[in-house]
């Protein structure tokens, strides 16, 4: 489109560049994560640091389905919400919501297969051209398909926009 010259992109661990760095018009997040900076509304406080105002950010993450059952937990997904509350904290800071797209559980349940039999090809590639890390590829490969399951039956992925004020 021409505009080349007007773009660049970084692809860094925000936890190592927290500190200096510049706004932009366009902040991408994939996932929120507990362990970067708390919930929702700590995450976005965080982020709008480096979104220009009026600039836009892109959260790609989920919320919950229903409420977990009591002393039912799945580590890095504390922070996971109802619906509502998830809207609450990704606008608490006044930001505006331009679009919700929610991911439907029949196309996140297609990704998800095709992910997880992407990683297992992987793993048995890795684990023929090096044995002594099997094991370890086993258990990675074991975490991810829990992970994929607690996903698929209790959350909707989303992707929003929100536009910083």
């Amino acid at each position: 489109a021409g505009v080349d010259h007007l773009c660049s992109f970084e692809v860094v661990d925000i936890r190592d560049r927290a500190e200096g760095i510049d706004a932009f018009d366009v902040a991408i997040f994939a996932a929120v994560g507990a362990g970067l900076y708390g919930d929702y509304s700590d995450c976005i406080a965080g982020i709008r640091r480096w979104t220009r105002p009026n600039g836009y950010m892109v959260i790609s993450d989920g919320f919950l389905n229903h409420p977990i059952p009591p002393g039912a937990k799945f580590p890095g997904y504390g922070y996971y919400e109802r619906h509502e509350e998830v809207l609450r904290q990704l606008t608490a800071h006044g930001d505006v919501m331009v679009r919700e797209i929610l991911i439907s559980s029949e196309e996140f349940a297609e990704q998800s297969r095709r992910d997880l039999g992407r990683l297992r090809s992987v793993v048995q590639t890795l684990s023929r051209t090096h044995p002594e890390h099997r094991e370890p590829l086993k258990q990675f490969l074991a975490s991810q398909e829990t992970e994929y399951a607690f996903l698929n039956e209790h959350t909707t992925e989303a992707l929003w926009l929100l536009r910083r004020v």
